[in-house]
């Protein structure tokens, strides 16, 4: 059995009495919920904006299909182990859509991320809950801004990984792979969610962006998690 399986398995006690001292809830039996192929399951019960409680990890939360939470650590870890000293060369992330602070809950999860910079032009109030202690200690910068005017903001070469899950229309997919590329510095990383035919638009908008742009990527270092992320690495 893997860490990620002990984290997600109800029936371990330590578990069970963390998980209720922190998030006040029952758990419920996993056989209640729809498990399927497809990277975006959809559990009987939807998600909750307004839970301060990450339904990514546990129940209600869909552990038979934890691929949300698989998909942003494994893209996280690919990251890592593609960089040398990744203590020093990893440390300036930013991701485009926050909503609830899911992503950056789980992104910061990894001690080698030092900044994080969240662009949302409407982030929800449990964001800031969540995100409280990290917002504090500066770690975590809000930039309350639409993309396309968020990324003036940023010098060419300025980070290590750009994280897109913002709008998926053809045209914003298009426009935030194309602002963005310039920000990260040669050998930095580009993640993009949805990257599935369930977001029709996201994926032919990647793929002619890889075509237009195929001198400034690796072609060698592209990889799909199973959460619908696309990495690729910049030259």
């Amino acid at each position: 059995m893997s860490l990620l399986d002990d984290l997600l398995n109800p029936n371990d006690p330590f578990a069970r009495k963390n998980l209720e001292l922190k998030g006040n809830f029952e758990f419920s039996e996993p056989s209640k919920y729809i498990c399927t192929e497809d990277p975006h399951p959809q559990s009987v019960n939807a998600f909750d904006v307004n839970s301060s409680v990450s339904v990514r990890f546990f129940p209600p939360y869909n552990r038979e299909c934890p691929n949300q939470l698989k998909g942003l650590i494994s893209f996280a870890y690919h990251c890592s182990i593609n960089t040398p000293d990744c203590s020093k060369n990893l440390t300036k992330w930013l991701e485009i859509g926050s909503l609830v602070g899911e992503s950056a809950s789980i992104f910061l999860g990894f001690p080698f991320i030092q900044k994080l910079y969240c662009v949302d032009f409407d982030p929800q109030a449990n964001f800031f809950k969540r995100m409280d202690l990290e917002i504090k200690s500066k770690r975590c910068e809000v930039v309350i801004k639409k993309s396309q005017e968020a990324y003036l903001d940023f010098a060419d070469g300025s980070l290590d990984v750009v994280y897109i899950d913002g709008d998926h229309s053809n045209e914003s997919a298009t426009r935030d792979l194309t602002q963005w590329l310039p920000k990260v510095r040669s050998g930095g990383f580009v993640g993009i969610h949805d990257y599935t035919s369930d977001w029709g638009d996201v994926k032919p908008a990647v793929d002619k962006f890889l075509s237009t742009f195929s001198k400034s990527i690796n072609r060698y270092s592209y990889k799909t998690f199973i959460d619908g992320t696309f990495c690729f690495q910049k030259s």
